[in-house]
């Protein structure tokens, strides 16, 4: 159902007026364009829980303001602003639970092991380390790929675009209030304990009501090819247990589980290095993180490392993107820019920067996680 808000959020023009304001707030360098994209999708994420529907919302929108600014293609200014907007796109949706579509599958995941993951201890234990992943991510950014000229225009792009969109509309105003309410009714889970698909149903029914979804845009609104994938990926957990698929795993994995589970900053670390290793051979990173997690979390079911730690490490090296193949949302950047925004290079540097900005993340939020 939450897949509906995103789609609310595209066709009512609530998430580009967003955009357009944030923007609006930054000045005009390439630090603040980029820390403008960061707190784009940090407030779009809980609104719109597909990284791919606000990839392809804040990705024209970047490249619209590198067009706009006159920076020329395929150089190092282009690179840095895009290749951070597709980030920033995916990173800070790990923030809350249902900020990505990796959210329901950690619920089944947990659930599988008799865990209860809720919205707040999720985000109290990886909504500080995911900023801070960001603001290190846009930090190596800049230093790998420093670009030729500083900018040296002004703030019309933003303001000429919220002009074109003209006044709030009504549809825009509901579609806010239905997101905050359920973002207020999923923080407030573990008090009123009522199932969290109960507001996503009736934010369905209000967005119906006032013709913000209708009968026939069921069919297009959202990827049910995606919604497929998301069914039988709730199933793999049982499928891979069932079948014994963990016990295979664990005699290789849990021998060195075991062996750094004393120091859980080696441990972290490890299973992050395992991840970014494995996701060569899965381009998609759901089963890769199914069969790691399991056998890992069950052998340390009696150890005081919480499990949200155990996700969280490989949640962090999730999305790696040394060849194109391995990040969906880079082959989906190229191809809105016409292959224009970066060259392979320059891809490949900020993909050294993306592995070590989250090992460093790591290593900074166990003493927090400890805390």
């Amino acid at each position: 159902v939450v897949l509906f808000y995103g789609y609310a959020m595209q066709t009512t023009g609530l998430a580009k007026r967003l955009s357009f304001l944030i923007l609006n707030w930054f000045p005009p360098t390439y630090a603040g364009v980029m820390g403008a994209f960061f707190v784009i999708g940090l407030v779009l994420s809980p609104a719109i829980p597909s990284n791919t529907v606000r990839a392809a919302i804040m990705v024209p929108i970047a490249w619209a303001v590198v067009e706009a600014l006159g920076i020329p293609p395929r150089s190092r200014g282009s690179a840095l602003i895009i290749i951070s907007t597709f980030e920033m796109a995916v990173v800070p949706g790990f923030s809350t639970l249902y900020g990505s579509l990796y959210g329901p599958v950690m619920v089944g995941l947990f659930s599988s092991q008799g865990y209860d993951l809720q919205w707040m201890p999720y985000a109290r234990a990886l909504t500080l380390p995911t900023i801070l992943w960001s603001l290190l991510l846009l930090a190596g950014n800049w230093v790998a790929l420093r670009p030729e000229e500083k900018l040296t225009v002004g703030k019309e792009f933003a303001r000429s675009q919220l002009a074109r969109l003209g006044k709030i509309s009504r549809n825009e105003i509901i579609t806010a209030l239905v997101v905050t309410v359920s973002m207020v009714y999923w923080i407030g889970e573990r008090w009123h304990h009522r199932p969290t698909y109960l507001i996503g149903m009736l934010a369905l029914g209000a967005f119906a009501a006032f013709g913000i979804i209708q009968e026939k845009d069921f069919g297009g609104a959202i990827s049910w090819s995606l919604v497929m994938f998301l069914g039988a990926l709730f199933g793999l957990s049982a499928v891979v247990q069932q079948n014994k698929v963990t016990d295979w795993l664990a005699g290789y994995i849990v021998p060195v589980v075991r062996a750094v589970s004393g120091n859980v900053l080696i441990l972290v670390v490890t299973m992050a290095v395992a991840m970014l290793a494995v996701r060569f051979m899965d381009p998609s990173g759901f089963l890769v993180l199914t069969v790691l997690f399991l056998p890992i979390s069950t052998a340390l079911r009696h150890s005081p490392i919480s499990p949200i730690v155990l996700v969280a490490s490989l949640l962090f090296a999730e999305n790696p993107f040394w060849t194109t193949y391995e990040n969906i949302w880079v082959a989906m950047t190229e191809g809105m820019t016409g292959n224009l925004a970066f060259e392979g290079v320059h891809r490949v540097r900020l993909a050294h920067v993306y592995a070590i900005a989250s090992l460093i993340t790591l290593a900074i939020s166990v003493p927090y996680w400890w805390a």
